[in-house]
């Protein structure tokens, strides 16, 4: 993400004079890509969904919740399970195994799919910021 965010500084750095717009237009687009990563917004309109695609967020959001969820387990109290007609108390999220179900992350392939995506989308915004400031320097 970090990489991401210094390509979207170049670019807007370019398009912008004054430093200050560029940050400002940069934190903008970081935040939108952050909280449209599935996390906060699991549920989006689907001409949203489109914008995830070139956003590195989810990818990188899949990547850190498949490492962090595996292999954990949780405990809940009476107040967040279900008591059973057996009279044990089941959560309702166990396991991480479960959590990564929830949020449809189990695949282990996909995990190493969303590494690709998020290299992809590196060199994608560097070569996109590389080609504007060729752009700029031409038209002087």
């Amino acid at each position: 993400m970090v990489n991401v965010g210094e390509s979207l500084g170049i670019i807007f750095c370019t398009f912008f004079e004054h430093v200050g717009i560029a940050v400002t237009f940069t934190n903008l687009m970081l935040a939108l890509f952050s909280m449209m990563a599935g996390i906060i917004s699991p549920d989006m309109p689907d001409f949203l969904k489109y914008i995830n695609y070139i956003s590195p967020a989810p990818y990188a959001a899949k990547v850190m919740i498949q490492q962090e969820f595996k292999g954990i387990s949780f405990t809940c109290s009476a107040s967040q399970g279900m008591m059973l007609p057996n009279g044990t108390l089941a959560c309702f999220v166990p396991n991480g195994e479960k959590a990564l179900a929830l949020y449809g992350f189990e695949s282990q392939t996909g995990f190493y799919i969303n590494l690709v995506y998020l290299l992809l989308c590196f060199i994608g915004y560097r070569l996109v910021a590389y080609a504007i400031l060729k752009l700029k320097l031409y038209r002087k």
